[in-house]
């Protein structure tokens, strides 16, 4: 009996450690494939966020014959509702890239699935595009020119009045 009794609780310890094993190896997320035109210096390991929350990851950025193949790695319990837009943009100055997600809106819940396969978008704007530095320079420069026409305006009522204080 008491033999009987220690090989049951062998037993049932190998049994809790397989258990505790296969519960750390499982995967706490789902991936997605999407396909992009371009990818900006995206990498691996590049942030996934939707509203400034990091929903995921990039685990991996692979060059096909038409298309730049990426996937991504989704947390358990985030919910991508279909129709969803994948879209990479420029992170910081360094040049590097992320996704953002916008979440369609929808009334019935229909969510991406594991292994689905999206198409994204990149976003064309460069925080260093040279066309759209020109024109914030110039708007710049008109404000501070337009404010020196006011200054200008208000001294010259100014000097008016001393003028008619001095008659």
């Amino acid at each position: 009996m008491d033999k009987l009794r220690s090989w049951l609780v062998a037993f049932l310890a190998v049994v809790m450690l397989v258990g505790f094993v296969w519960r750390i190896n499982s995967p706490d997320y789902y991936k997605l494939e999407i396909h992009f035109q371009k990818v900006n210096f995206l990498t691996t390991d590049a942030i996934v966020q939707t509203r400034g929350v990091a929903i995921g990851r990039v685990e991996a950025v692979n060059l096909t014959d038409s298309l730049v193949r990426v996937i991504i790695d989704i947390n358990n319990g985030t919910n991508i509702p279909r129709g969803s837009q994948f879209i990479i943009k420029p992170k910081g100055l360094m040049g590097k890239s992320m996704i953002e997600v916008a979440f369609a809106k929808s009334s019935k819940q229909d969510y991406l699935k594991p292994e689905e396969t999206i198409v994204g978008f990149t976003q064309n704007d460069s925080p260093f595009d040279p066309r759209q530095m020109e024109k914030q320079i110039f708007k710049g420069l008109k404000g501070i020119f337009s404010r020196d026409d006011s200054l200008l305006i208000q001294l010259k009522q100014m000097n008016e009045q001393l003028r008619q204080l001095r008659k």
